[in-house]
């Protein structure tokens, strides 16, 4: 949830310009790394309360973000921000309530 509250941040705070600054793209995409590793040391039945989340996509997200940086193409990653990251924040903020709720 930190790494999605940051992307949204810096976005917010520059639009669609900040892709063109080399820092703050590079600090998105580490954001967006770290997110979608995280992703992957969830627990299986964790993931099964949310079979709605693409978790196989996530994890290939996080591949192509690590692996193959020189090609990353700076369009997707926004339309990602822009389109995927708000529809992942609200099912990780039920997650997260889900997980509340079951500890109490």
């Amino acid at each position: 949830m930190t790494c999605i509250t940051k992307v949204e941040r810096f976005v917010k705070s520059k639009g669609k310009k900040l892709v063109d600054q080399e820092m703050m793209e590079s600090a998105i995409v580490r954001e967006l790394q770290i997110m979608a590793e995280s992703t992957q040391k969830l627990s299986r039945s964790l993931k099964l309360t949310a079979t709605d989340i693409p978790w196989h996509s996530l994890s290939g997200f996080r591949n192509v973000l690590v692996h193959d940086y020189l090609g990353i193409d700076e369009d997707e990653i926004y339309k990602t921000i822009k389109t995927d990251l708000p529809k992942l924040k609200k099912r990780v903020i039920k997650m997260i309530e889900f997980l509340e709720e079951k500890e109490s």
